[in-house]
């Protein structure tokens, strides 16, 4: 699915008609499963606490002015890193869609930033152009070297996190072949809410 929630799907002008029917039931079913997802990427016992009115630069540029506030971010993963008491996870931001799944253009990147968990969680679950949905509580910055120049990080403390798993384009066997990337349903996801995994 594109971010834009558009199911990515394709029809021979010239098909019969019984045979545009199913492929046309599946693009209905894309656009109802993609409500549902919706629903189920944060839980609603945030819907009241989260801060919808901070924006990612705004926190880049004054996290100190927000600490304590709780907002949804999304991005890749760049980076795991155990450290003695927590884990550090280092992303690039991406925009949230209407449905809380992160872009899927890197050009649309406003930066980095550092989620922490104060618990163990092993840096495998994370592979290269990992996706993540998270909630966190904003704790101010911290700066690192970043090649050969530094960078001040926003920090966030984790309080839910989604680990979004990459699905394969499908095609569907036949004359008009059809395919919808997207993250796997909620039952696939990996969920840490303040546990181990």
């Amino acid at each position: 699915m594109h971010a834009s929630g558009e199911a990515l799907w394709h029809l021979d002008p010239g098909s019969a008609p019984e045979r545009r029917t199913p492929i046309c039931c599946y693009a209905v079913l894309l656009f109802l499963l993609s409500g549902c997802t919706a629903d189920l990427v944060l839980p609603s016992s945030f819907d009241q606490q989260l801060d919808h009115t901070i924006t990612f630069v705004a926190l880049r540029e004054h996290p100190d002015t927000y600490r304590g506030r709780l907002i949804a971010l999304g991005g890749k993963v760049l980076n795991a890193t155990r450290l003695k008491d927590r884990t550090e996870i280092e992303v690039l931001h991406l925009p949230l869609n209407n449905a809380h799944l992160p872009r899927a253009s890197l050009t649309e990147t406003q930066g980095r930033f550092l989620a922490f968990q104060k618990e163990f969680l092993d840096p495998a679950l994370f592979p290269d152009g990992t996706r993540v949905t998270l909630v966190g509580e904003v704790s101010g910055s911290t700066v690192k070297a970043l090649g050969d120049m530094s960078y001040s990080y926003p920090t966030l403390e984790i309080k839910y996190l989604k680990v979004w798993e990459v699905v394969r384009p499908y095609s569907w066997p036949g004359r008009h072949p059809w395919g919808f990337p997207f993250p796997a349903p909620a039952s696939s996801e990996k969920e840490h809410r303040g546990r181990i995994f």
